[in-house]
């Protein structure tokens, strides 16, 4: 997701989709989780392994076994 401000833009994101869930720090302090009783998560870290850019990770329990990864990056031009 492009974005002026990718931290800022993340830790919104954050706030609204871990509504309901039960959040604490990463053990590691690079970040932080919800979990739900249905024990999906939603993660968000703002320096990702990857590329350096905040991104969330979102694991969705259940049939679907979902699971989304969504990077958060400057917005170009």
């Amino acid at each position: 997701m492009a974005s002026s401000d990718p931290v800022t833009t993340g830790n919104e994101f954050f706030d609204k989709l871990s509504f309901g869930g039960k959040v604490k720090d990463l053990k590691n302090g690079k970040g932080k989780m919800s979990t739900f009783p249905d024990t999906s998560t939603v993660v968000f870290r703002p320096v990702s392994s990857s590329d350096g850019s905040p991104a969330m990770d979102i694991v969705v329990q259940g049939l679907s076994g979902l699971d989304y990864k969504i990077p958060f990056v400057k917005e170009v031009g």
